[in-house]
């Protein structure tokens, strides 16, 4: 019902000035081209395409939460006869989707602003839909996943892609990692969405067809840029938005930058993605 829809701050990003948001969009950027989430990106897609595609056929894709495009130039590699519409709730992503969109000259890429948990106007006219770490940020997933199901055509396909924001991460003191973990219990919606991929999608009434789970890892907060943007450039987000405060922030970063410098740094995290077979009828 609309009353238990929520969000976090990804929710709110419509009102910020653009400095936060070209922030946001930058992190972003690094998670794109984080081996581990690309790999399972890629992975989805190429699973769809085996599942749905036949030889020369066009093939129809709505991603739900598309941020600024980031899955555009995997699609267009491994499906380049797909239509891909996009919708996702920030105008300035949307703006950024779009510019990535004609950087690679794909012209058959739609990008929209609005909330796919009620934009409920496509009767069944795509062959999949997936959306990439979008269930730990809006809620209750399963209208998600309903909204996604419902655009799909019967026998079509609904995949997720999301990850535990939960590090093992060096640090002297366990205190440290417990309080860096502790930002993102805080700032998150849905903690456990890539823990429940499964449920999520077969409360929309499909058949899982396969899920995976991967391993994200590194030996240096420099191996790639992800790390460091998303462990250290962002803190000043995360004290302005109240989740840890300076002083603790600078103790923290200081002392895995004392790691770091050492070579003694280790970080990982779990990324899932699952895939639903809408019933044939």
């Amino acid at each position: 019902m609309m009353r238990d829809w929520g969000s976090d701050f990804f929710g709110q990003l419509n009102g910020l000035p653009k400095e936060p948001l070209n922030i946001i969009a930058s992190v972003l950027e690094a998670m794109r081209t984080q081996r581990t989430f690309r790999l399972t990106r890629r992975e989805l897609i190429a699973d769809l395409r085996g599942l749905i595609m036949s030889p020369g056929g066009e093939v129809k894709i709505l991603e739900a939460g598309c941020g600024t495009g980031a899955s555009l130039p995997d699609i267009a590699e491994l499906i380049p006869s797909a239509s891909l519409y996009g919708v996702d709730y920030t105008r300035h992503f949307i703006e950024l989707a779009e510019e990535r969109a004609r950087s690679l000259g794909f012209s058959r890429a739609t990008y929209v602003q609005g909330d796919i948990r009620s934009l409920d106007v496509w009767g069944g006219a795509f062959d999949a839909a997936f959306c990439d770490k979008l269930l730990l940020h809006v809620g209750p997933p399963e209208v998600v996943a309903g909204a996604m199901a419902r655009a799909v055509k019967s026998g079509g396909l609904v995949g997720a892609i999301e990850w535990y924001p939960n590090f093992l991460l060096s640090t002297s003191k366990p205190s440290y990692l417990a309080s860096f973990n502790e930002i993102f219990r805080k700032a998150v919606y849905n903690i456990n969405a890539a823990s429940n991929l499964e449920r999520i999608l077969r409360s929309a009434g499909l058949s899982i067809v396969g899920s995976k789970t991967y391993v994200a890892e590194a030996k240096s907060l420099d191996e790639e840029p992800f790390w460091r943007s998303f462990i250290v450039n962002q803190a000043p987000l995360f004290i302005h938005a109240g989740l840890i405060s300076e002083a603790e922030a600078r103790e923290i970063i200081a002392d895995i930058e004392e790691i770091n410098e050492r070579g003694e740094f280790h970080g990982s995290f779990i990324v899932r993605s699952s895939i639903g077979m809408k019933k044939p009828i």
